[in-house]
């Protein structure tokens, strides 16, 4: 037998660098922001195009004196800054109506919006590009959305599921955006710690507006 106590202590510490790390409503709203701009941003911008093409704008836009990358790059905008306005009312009603945590560093939470905004904007108007209808659009665009949010992390987190679904996550857009924010929002991250996330965001945004662009008709 022992003579006496083991000098043995226990220390619990958390690995977040926020004072609270967020739980409950506040741990979800990273997946609802992702989910919800990812839809609405890809159904609002494949419907618009599809009128846009079918209602002559397009065409129209073609007589001017303008390239093909000016035009592009006006419809993107429109996109981009619907899903920033989008993002900017989520993260505003959530603080104030549910005091959710946004973490410590916005500017690395708006450098990841940003990226992730791009990404959207240019799926959109991918999807505008390829439908041939608005109910195509708005089909293609909810059942997408919600596929990759489910495989991305916005329904459950992805610590629970299986390992070889964590890797098919990072093949979407929206896994690399819900692991950016949860590690700004959830671990107090800074810049550097999610410029990955951010650059592959932009790989994706450029990869779907090169594809926009080779497809994109007038008619």
């Amino acid at each position: 037998e022992l003579a006496g106590e083991l000098p043995l202590a226990v220390e619990v510490k958390s690995a977040s660098n926020v004072p609270v790390p967020p739980t409950g409503f506040a741990m979800t709203s990273v997946g609802y922001l992702v989910l919800f701009v990812l839809i609405n941003t890809v159904v609002f911008g494949g419907v618009i195009l599809v009128n846009e093409r079918q209602g002559g704008q397009l065409r129209r836009l073609a007589t001017c004196p303008i390239s093909r990358t000016d035009i592009l790059l006006g419809l993107l905008s429109g996109r981009g800054l619907l899903a920033l306005v989008q993002v900017f009312m989520l993260v505003v009603a959530t603080s104030v109506l549910f005091h959710v945590n946004w973490g410590r560093n916005p500017l690395a939470l708006a450098i990841l919006v940003v990226a992730f905004s791009f990404a959207c904007a240019s799926l959109g108007l991918l999807l505008g590009c390829r439908v041939g209808s608005q109910d195509q659009a708005v089909l293609l665009g909810v059942v997408g959305g919600n596929v990759m949010g489910a495989l991305g992390g916005c329904w459950w987190p992805l610590e629970i599921m299986p390992e070889h679904w964590r890797t098919v996550a990072f093949l979407f857009p929206t896994g690399w955006a819900t692991h950016g924010l949860h590690e700004v929002v959830s671990w107090g991250r800074g810049i550097g710690e999610i410029l990955p996330e951010t650059l592959v965001l932009l790989l994706f945004g450029l990869g779907f507006l090169t594809l926009a662009a080779r497809m994109l008709k007038y008619e």
